[in-house]
């Protein structure tokens, strides 16, 4: 962690309305559960929201190491999962082509995996994007450290209602925030928030992850 701190972290920051997300989740909740015995997290939607936006921002699924950037056709997502003593990162491979239950599935093959100490080398080597979602901690915002040698991270903040503007009036929507943090050394402002629209996008209409 030292090691990744030392090189140039910057954030870029995008509030999103995740009231369609919510509902969508609800509507697949007995879905999923009825074919994995899983209940569908909103992390195993982030998972696949932040799968989908790589394949349309590819820029973003990198890595930095000896001096060279290597960009990765694969899609292995790192999710970080609280364990007893810290952190352990399982990594869930070509999420991109992988659907809402296959996900569900291997993510809570893998969080168990992690709380009982059992993961092998495998399953927590080779992330080309890493996930950290605290709002199930009440979190808000929160800007996560880079996993060498990948070049960005997405912190994932609670879902809060908040008052916010529609169409000239006040109303209450459930809000959350997500924070990319990004080696400067790799990427730029500008391919780092096409990615966050890309995953604001998704987030708002997540029916597109279906059609």
């Amino acid at each position: 962690m030292v090691e990744s701190f030392q090189t140039p972290h910057f954030y870029l920051t995008v509030e999103a309305d995740a009231g369609e997300l919510q509902q969508t989740r609800q509507q697949l909740l007995p879905v999923i559960e009825s074919k994995t015995g899983i209940r569908l997290t909103l992390t195993d939607l982030i998972i696949k929201i932040v799968a989908k936006a790589l394949e349309r921002n590819p820029a973003l699924n990198c890595s930095f190491a000896d001096g060279s950037v290597k960009l990765f056709k694969r899609i292995d997502i790192g999710l970080v999962t609280a364990v007893e003593g810290g952190l352990m990162v399982p990594v869930i491979r070509q999420a991109n082509k992988k659907s809402l239950a296959e996900i569900a599935q291997i993510r809570a093959e893998l969080v168990q995996k992690a709380r009982t100490q059992t993961l092998t080398r495998e399953e927590m080597t080779g992330s080309t994007f890493t996930v950290s979602n605290l709002g199930m901690y009440d979190i808000d915002q929160f800007s996560a450290i880079i996993q060498p040698p990948e070049a960005a991270i997405l912190a994932v903040g609670r879902i809060a209602d908040k008052v916010v503007a529609r169409n000239g009036e006040m109303v209450i929507r459930p809000m959350m925030n997500l924070t990319l943090s990004i080696d400067h050394r790799v990427l730029d402002g500008v391919l780092g928030a096409q990615f966050l629209q890309s995953v604001k996008n998704y987030i708002e209409n997540p029916l597109n992850l279906i059609l």
